[in-house]
């Protein structure tokens, strides 16, 4: 370019050479015209650019080799891997209304760690809005051996609104993904964040002690106005307290037992699982349609599997068939006898009565508890 500027130089003469100055400008526009016609200006520029190195074929596919196919316009910062992965790491999450904060991204998975780019969050509108850009940042740190790069940002919030880091958007190169999806999309998570209130001059206030009137005493002195330990209960008190806690807490036990006597044994049922299970079906027999029924089965389930009796055994004459050599004293083979030949009698009675429910579920608890001691 630099000859055709000197070649035309030599031809258009500038206003303080000549006079007639109108008329040069117009016959050296003519002559430009006419080199135009007949291809020179062209000759000239083509000898340019064989001076310079390049053909406009090269400058061409410069241009285009420029252009990479799928490659994102924003959020790619020249990593390169298999199933990148960015997060956020967080040095505290609380800090006080105007602290600095020291937020790292991690980049994990990167084949080249030294080439990936420290994203700019002040051009992010998310991380500019909310937070403040502290110079100087502190340096990245490459781990080429474990594929990491992290990048440590020194921020400040804006405000007490600020309640998260925001996530991050990152694109990546996967080279061995299919055309057209080589630069996928990873997020570094947002954290949650808390800003609490500025510490002042006088310091954090200071919470009244939960305490009686009588264990402080206020002092008056010319220095300062301090608090001391008042005067407590007196050593009796104490001295008694030690004394009579045990004894009424036997008294109270002991009036347990009396007023419930079958309480205990009732509870030393229900620490078995089928015992529990049983005491469950007998305290529901009142709200059932088949409260005789219900009652038998839940009696007899118990004494099958107790004993592993077979499950054809499902009347009184067969349940102590069943159980007779096991042990169980003759008048607690009777007891169950009766009980389970009533039950069936209400059962099947052409008028089913449901009048003394409750106290049939009493005699029902007896007998296993009777039963649990053996």
């Amino acid at each position: 370019m630099s000859i055709i500027c000197l070649w035309y130089r030599q031809r258009v003469p500038h206003p303080s050479e000549d006079s007639d100055c109108c008329l040069s400008v117009q016959c050296s526009t003519r002559r430009l015209l006419d080199h135009v016609r007949d291809g020179r200006l062209f000759s000239a520029l083509w000898l340019t650019l064989l001076l310079a190195g390049q053909t406009p074929g090269e400058i061409g596919a410069r241009e285009k080799s420029d252009y990479v196919l799928g490659q994102p316009i924003e959020h790619f910062y020249g990593a390169q891997g298999v199933g990148v992965r960015v997060r956020w790491e967080l040095e505290r999450d609380t800090v006080r209304e105007g602290d600095p904060l020291l937020i790292t991204l991690v980049v994990e998975r990167v084949q080249n760690p030294q080439q990936v780019q420290r994203p700019d969050l002040r051009k992010l509108e998310l991380f500019a809005r909310s937070f403040e850009w502290i110079e100087p940042q502190p340096p990245p740190e490459i781990d080429a051996t474990s594929q990491q790069v992290r990048f440590p940002y020194r921020l400040r919030p804006r405000h007490r609104k600020v309640t998260e880091i925001p996530p991050l958007l990152f694109h990546y190169f996967n080279p061995s993904a299919a055309e057209g999806r080589q630069y996928p999309l990873t997020i570094a998570k947002a954290l949650p964040l808390r800003i609490v209130p500025a510490a002042t001059d006088e310091g954090t206030p200071t919470l009244p002690l939960q305490a009686a009137d009588i264990w402080f005493e206020l002092i008056e002195s010319d220095s300062a106005t301090s608090i001391v330990w008042g005067q407590g209960p007196s050593g009796s008190v104490w001295i008694i307290s030690v004394v009579m806690g045990p004894l009424l807490a036997w008294g109270w036990y002991s009036l347990w037992r009396r007023w419930f006597p079958d309480a205990q044994r009732l509870a030393r049922l229900q620490r078995s699982r089928l015992g529990r299970e049983t005491v469950r079906q007998l305290r529901q027999v009142s709200r059932s349609s088949h409260p005789w029924g219900v009652l038998s089965a839940a009696v007899i389930h118990y004494i099958q599997q107790r004993w592993n009796l077979p499950v054809g055994c499902a009347t009184a004459v067969d349940v102590v068939t069943a159980v007779r050599g096991q042990n169980i004293p003759d008048d607690l083979l009777v007891r169950i006898h009766q009980l389970l030949h009533d039950w069936e009698k209400l059962r099947f009675a052409p008028d089913v009565s449901t009048a003394n429910v409750e106290q049939h579920v009493q005699a029902a608890l007896e007998l296993l508890l009777r039963l649990e001691e053996l």
